[in-house]
């Protein structure tokens, strides 16, 4: 039985390596296609893993811009302020959205503030927001609110330290249906550091929802996005 298989062993040996060092013919022919291949599918894969691309290629600065992460922590990197005796609460609306693709939203609710009080939110980035002295950060968001009375919305880049306001800016009162708005917060002499985190802030009270909120640092070649 031992020899039997042996011979049968090496038998097959002799066939793979007989077939190894033959010669492989691949013949096309263009004239005759058997299947339809869609013209939108490309020879490629990618998996997004640790950040590699949010995070990392993707120079979105903002994290978990639409309050809908994988863990099911909707409010994942976004934190409530309460200055003074404001009073606020952020919860996630799922009946409300910018679109049908994303029908839900962060409702803002602030019951109590004013100019010395003011209270909002922020949003930590990937790691911190890594910011230059001296540069123009882009950024955007989706909002509307239940009346004109919840007031401008400042927008600042702030150190996670010392508190320190290194970029601000303010947006008029969100409409009462979902708008895209636009702002550019430009820092100073600063050293560089990715130390810092982005905030929104009222000085009034009322109820606004936001989604899609961006910020992206300088585009390379002047291409926006």
């Amino acid at each position: 039985m031992r020899s039997f298989l042996l011979a049968n062993l090496l038998s097959s040996v002799i066939t793979l390596g007989a077939i190894a060092q033959g010669t492989a013919t691949l013949t096309i022919d263009i004239a005759n296609p058997v299947a339809k291949v869609s013209p939108t599918l490309y020879g490629i894969m990618t998996e997004e893993i640790n950040y590699s691309y949010d995070g990392g290629l993707y120079a979105e600065m903002v994290s978990n811009r639409t309050f809908q992460t994988n863990r099911g922590l909707n409010l994942e990197h976004w934190t409530l302020i309460q200055n003074g005796n404001s009073r606020a609460g952020l919860t996630i609306d799922k009946t409300t959205g910018p679109s049908k693709s994303i029908p839900h939203s962060l409702r803002f609710t602030v019951t109590s503030a004013d100019p010395q009080s003011e209270t909002g939110f922020y949003n930590t980035g990937f790691w911190g927001m890594a910011l230059q002295p001296s540069t123009e950060y882009h950024g955007s968001f989706y909002a509307k609110a239940d009346s004109a009375a919840i007031g401008n919305i400042s927008i600042r880049l702030v150190t996670d330290k010392t508190g320190t306001v290194v970029a601000s800016t303010s947006v008029p009162s969100p409409g009462n249906s979902w708008e895209r708005h636009e702002f550019v917060l430009k820092t100073g002499t600063i050293a560089p550091s990715a130390e810092n985190h982005l905030e929104f802030l009222v000085q009034r009270t009322g109820s606004a929802w936001f989604s899609l909120i961006s910020l992206f640092p300088p585009p390379p070649k002047a291409r926006p996005r």
